[in-house]
């Protein structure tokens, strides 16, 4: 169940020119965190309260042991940029752990994992679970450049083949992730054996993708399973106000078992979905 807490911060460090990580002693939400969920998180900290709202940011690492989460995000707005300049010891609130996080059964053999920039983040933990229970996963991350490129140490530390592919050629591949996925899933015959019931992740070919990253990927992505009949969970990255799905701020169109089009709140009905629900024209 979700708590309202307040975290202090551990470490607070940009790990390259555009990504920051921050660790905040939270061991409440450590404890019950799952890969995929997010918190909702003040970002100046103060009494103020300025910006008023708090942001989304997915769970990019949870130690229960050490009562740690983490979160990776981008300093781009005037909410990330007061983040930014926070420093150990200081204390912002944090709502957690929220939302759908991703989920597999004992017939999962291998996976996929798509993410794009500040994507890559919930992608961290979810690699660590699937490991641990077993699973062959191959990552494939993708960014403008280099500098938005990371977790690669992270998730072949977890036994991980990385993949890499940036806009402008500067790190890995020169091109999409998505074009690199097929380039590569072609070759291993990722998706040979994906024939089956795509409603169940791995139920049949005992292969699924599981992605996070801007909406144009993962329609394509979405779209590249659709045809190779393979299972595909997406992290959807909405805007959010409440993150508890009262505003109804975050939904998008989404076909349930029964085909009936509804909204399905990304804050509690994800932020992972069904891929072959999501109705992109809306």
């Amino acid at each position: 169940m979700a708590g309202d807490y307040w975290g202090k911060v551990r470490e607070n460090a940009a790990i390259s020119r555009e990504i920051y990580r921050m660790t905040l002693d939270l061991p409440e939400i450590a404890a019950a965190a799952r890969p995929g969920q997010f918190v909702m998180m003040t970002v100046s900290g103060d009494e103020a309260q300025d910006p008023f709202l708090r942001r989304p940011f997915s769970v990019s690492g949870m130690d229960a042991a050490a009562g740690t989460v983490s979160v990776h995000y981008r300093a781009v707005g005037r909410g990330t940029r007061a983040m930014a300049r926070k420093a150990p010891g200081d204390s912002l609130r944090v709502m957690g752990p929220l939302g759908r996080g991703f989920w597999w059964d004992r017939g999962l053999r291998r996976a996929a994992l798509v993410g794009g920039g500040v994507g890559i983040a919930p992608l961290l933990p979810l690699a660590r679970a699937l490991t641990a229970d077993g699973i062959q996963v191959g990552a494939f991350l993708g960014a403008q450049n280099k500098a938005g490129l990371f977790g690669a140490d992270v998730l072949e530390a977890a036994g991980c083949r990385t993949y890499a592919a940036t806009d402008d050629g500067s790190g890995g591949y020169k091109g999409l992730v998505t074009e690199l996925l097929l380039k590569v899933a072609d070759a291993q015959g990722f998706f040979d054996s994906g024939a089956g019931d795509v409603s169940v992740c791995g139920s049949q070919g005992g292969g699924s993708v599981f992605a996070c990253g801007p909406a144009p990927m993962l329609r394509v992505l979405t779209e590249i399973c659709g045809v190779r009949r393979m299972p595909c969970q997406i992290s959807m990255e909405e805007r959010m106000a409440c993150g508890l799905g009262v505003c109804m701020g975050c939904a998008v169109s989404a076909a349930g078992a029964d085909g009936v089009v509804r909204r399905a709140r990304v804050c509690g009905d994800g932020p992972v979905l069904d891929g072959a629900e999501v109705r992109w024209d809306g």
